[in-house]
């Protein structure tokens, strides 16, 4: 998606946030500017690691990233909650 799709994040993240939720935004995560597909994963996989749900942007399944966290959060038995159509 363009820029990240940074902009969807960011809504979510301020969303959540007034809901009470502690987020960690995968953006906000701190990559070195060389980093790989693979760099960026590992940080966010341990970010994944330390939470306690997942709140899932819509297209998620067309992210091969994003796909992979919610396959670990599922197996992890971590609630997965997708975001609703009046989100968008």
């Amino acid at each position: 998606m363009p820029d990240g799709n940074v902009e969807s994040f960011e809504a979510a993240e301020a969303l959540l946030r007034k809901q009470g939720y502690c987020v960690i935004n995968p953006h906000a995560i701190y990559h070195p500017a060389d980093s790989s597909w693979i760099d960026y994963m590992r940080r966010d996989i341990a970010a994944l690691l330390i939470a306690d749900e997942v709140y899932a942007l819509h297209g998620w399944r067309d992210s091969r990233g994003a796909r992979l966290e919610i396959l670990i959060a599922k197996e992890l038995d971590m609630p997965v909650t997708e975001q609703p159509d009046c989100e968008r």
